[in-house]
């Protein structure tokens, strides 16, 4: 349920960042784990450069920012 919260968030974010979406659509389908201290989450790149829910393949980048 956070997972679903947070991507909503990050579309938001990305509904008003048109230079963000048009960076991010190059890579549709391809799939991403972000890891903010111990929580991960993992999305899809959607085709209009947006951020999706996914299934159970591995993601294709990890990027981890350290909470300190």
């Amino acid at each position: 349920m956070l997972d679903l919260a947070l991507l909503r968030a990050f579309n938001h974010l990305l509904a008003a960042a048109p230079w963000a979406r048009a960076k991010l659509s190059p890579f549709a389908g391809k799939r991403v784990r972000l890891v903010l201290g111990p929580f991960p989450l993992e999305f899809r790149i959607a085709p209009d450069g947006t951020v999706e829910s996914l299934g159970t393949e591995a993601p294709a980048v990890e990027i981890v920012l350290a909470v300190t």
